[in-house]
């Protein structure tokens, strides 16, 4: 859910020189930057949304947004030699379970 935020707030804000119109280019309300800070904010409105996410420890749900950042950083910004690495991609549920459920 949050890579999908991500990826929404990137692609509702981006836009092609080429393909944007210089006198207008009405593109509806541009959401606030989505990013660690602005994710983990919403962490409680989230569980209220969500009550399954309640017997998620907050640590871990941090943890995880810690992680969904880093990864995001090394696609938009490229490193020191110039390398970006390819667009994050959803895991599987069970391949970084980090206690034992």
């Amino acid at each position: 859910m949050r890579d999908s935020q991500r990826l929404d707030w990137l692609n509702r804000t981006r836009c092609q020189i080429d393909r944007c119109s210089l006198i207008s280019c009405p593109i509806g309300e541009i959401p606030s930057k989505t990013d660690y800070h602005f994710q983990s904010a919403e962490l409680k409105q989230t569980k209220k949304l969500f009550p399954e996410y309640k017997e998620i420890y907050f640590e871990v749900q941090q943890n995880n947004l810690r992680r969904l950042d880093k990864s995001w950083q090394h696609w938009l910004v490229p490193d020191k030699t110039g390398k970006r690495f390819g667009r994050p991609k959803f895991k599987k549920s069970g391949k970084l379970r980090s206690r034992a459920f």
